[in-house]
């Protein structure tokens, strides 16, 4: 495994620390258990701080896909895989899951608005939990369905657009 020192004042100075054990400590730190972790994580704001809680500790996305050597894995599994050695899922495996356990939701939107929604699963299982923001919608993988305006407007609104975006998210990071 991958090793390096680590700074801790209570333990006399450098310390030598296997990765995954320096990330579980991170994650514990967060005072969070798995189930609340997941909940912060499935919104777009609380996503934000926790990542940038993680920066400030060092732990970053691109640092734990090469250390797992598993790039189609969402964050926010590796880090429960690191914690708790929960199963690791794919983004593909969670866009599966809420594409075949919740159709009930996807089919409670217009045709035109399922397109979005069935986008942004697309998005999500090939780039991760930033597509699962409004803001990614302004991205060249969505031009051809419109721009954010005329997205809205599927939905009824930004503001249905933003509670469909949001409960995709739930959806995606509940569906474990």
């Amino acid at each position: 495994g991958t090793a390096f020192y680590v700074y801790e004042p209570d333990a006399g100075g450098l310390k030598l620390k296997e990765f995954s054990q320096f990330v579980r400590d991170q994650v514990l730190k967060l005072h969070l258990d798995p189930h609340e972790l997941l909940a912060q994580w499935a919104q777009s704001q609380s996503r934000q701080a926790l990542r940038e809680r993680l920066d400030e500790s060092h732990v970053t996305t691109e640092d734990l896909a090469e250390w797992s050597g598993r790039p189609d894995a969402d964050t926010i599994d590796l880090l429960l895989y690191i914690a708790w050695e929960l199963p690791l899922l794919s983004r593909a495996e969670r866009a599966r899951r809420v594409a075949m356990r919740h159709r009930d939701f996807l089919a409670s939107f217009a045709p035109e608005a399922q397109e979005v929604l069935n986008k942004a699963l697309e998005q999500y299982a090939m780039r991760g939990a930033e597509e699962l923001d409004v803001g990614a919608l302004r991205s060249e993988a969505y031009a051809s369905l419109g721009t954010v305006v005329e997205l809205a407007k599927r939905f009824g609104g930004s503001t249905s657009l933003h509670a469909a975006i949001d409960e995709l998210g739930t959806l995606i990071y509940t569906a474990s």
